[in-house]
């Protein structure tokens, strides 16, 4: 066999082993995020971990990983799976709000959060948890000023949510949908008009 045809044969195995390895980390999500709904945490840490097991790239199964660690109160583990997600992806602004608000819990490492939640603004101004945090932390310190421009941004980023809702609402009944905005699950209703176009 040439080379060429042995690369091609490597890159043809690559990508299987790539597909299967996705399959299975978006299987592993799945099951982590109907656990995390059903508030069994350890189970959701368990599939979560499979995931990015699977696939270190799949950065929502990452999020939500830490996210479930900070809620274990693991936080430094949750803080480790924050950071490596910045190290992979920097400018991650998710990241950066949780590592601020885990920063929080600590007095001594303020700044740090404040620095944290300042960088997910900047990155992603529509970081409404962000937003929210930073003005408590100014709250906190008596700075008034700062807490409210805060707080003002997150009611306008909120405002935002409640038009699109109000859209969607119009929509679905428009088109004689249960109200599916209110919920965050197709309505067996719109899945079998979808299915149908």
């Amino acid at each position: 066999m040439s080379n060429k045809k042995y690369l091609l044969l490597f890159a043809l195995l690559f990508l299987v082993l790539n597909c299967k390895n996705r399959e299975d980390a978006v299987s592993s999500y799945a099951k982590g995020v109907d656990f995390y709904a059903k508030k069994s945490l350890e189970k959701a840490l368990v599939e979560f971990s499979n995931a990015v097991k699977a696939d270190s790239s799949f950065v929502s199964a990452r999020l939500m990983k830490g996210k479930t660690e900070y809620y274990l109160g693991k936080h430094e583990n949750a803080t480790e799976t924050f950071q490596d997600i910045l190290d992979d992806f920097p400018g991650n602004a998710s990241s950066l709000t949780w590592l601020g608000k885990i920063y929080m819990l600590d007095s001594s490492k303020r700044d740090d959060a404040k620095q944290k939640l300042s960088q997910a603004i900047q990155l992603d101004d529509n970081q409404i948890d962000a937003h929210y945090y930073l003005g408590k932390l100014f709250e906190q310190e008596g700075n008034v000023k700062d807490a409210l421009i805060q707080y003002s941004h997150g009611i306008e980023i909120a405002k935002r949510s409640d038009k699109i809702k109000r859209d969607l609402n119009e929509i679905y009944r428009n088109a004689g949908l249960s109200n599916v905005a209110e919920s965050n699950e197709p309505t067996p209703e719109l899945t079998k008009k979808a299915k149908r176009k």
